[in-house]
């Protein structure tokens, strides 16, 4: 009961042990696992798009901006 009220990270499992029925969207899930990790990179450096990419494992914040625009978070 305890469990049930309290809001719980997600887990890899849950990320990891979706099912693959007809539903299933690989390319959604990895844009939107992009974009979420973009967004929490960008805001534990104050918008610094070279330590975001530092961050994210990218090479330079070029790599950021095309992968910025492919999920939709680039004007």
């Amino acid at each position: 009961m305890r469990e049930a009220l309290l809001e719980r990270p997600a887990k890899a499992g849950d990320l990891l042990g979706r099912s693959l029925d007809n539903t299933f969207d690989i390319q959604g899930l990895i844009k939107d696992l992009k974009r979420h990790y973009i967004k929490k990179a960008l805001t534990e450096t104050g918008n610094n798009k070279t330590k975001s990419a530092e961050k994210l494992g990218l090479n330079n914040y070029q790599t950021l901006n095309k992968w910025m625009e492919d999920v939709g978070l680039k004007e």
